[in-house]
This record gives structure tokens, C-alpha cells and sequence, in this order.
């Protein structure tokens, strides 16, 4: 679920937070989804290019 975010275009704590959300749905316990920490700018990640020189999708 985090990744299908991040590849969405979200930011990483706005992920993070979605993930959790969703977890908590089936896993109630904080011991299952409270230890993960977003680290970084809540900016959407950035692709790199790829070897045939197009520009990285946003």
C-alpha cells in the first residue's frame, strides 16, 4: 500500500499515513503499525530516467 502510494504521486508521510490507516483496518494493535517513521521531504518522489534518455515522469 505505501508504494502504491508513493508511485501515485503522494508525498511520504501522506503514504505512510494512508498505509497505517489502512493496516490499522485489520491490524488493530499499534504493535503491528505504530514503529514506521516517514524520514525525508514530503515532496512526491521523483523518477530517474531511464537509459533511453527520456525525462522522468512526475
Amino acid at each position: 500500500m505505501y508504494y502504491h502510494q508513493l508511485l501515485a504521486g503522494q508525498g511520504r508521510a501522506t503514504a505512510l499515513r494512508e498505509a497505517m490507516r489502512v493496516l490499522r483496518l485489520t491490524q488493530p494493535h499499534p504493535h503491528y503499525w505504530a514503529p514506521f517513521l516517514a524520514m525525508g521531504r514530503e515532496t512526491p518522489l521523483r523518477l530517474r530516467a531511464s537509459s533511453t534518455g527520456e525525462e522522468p515522469h512526475r
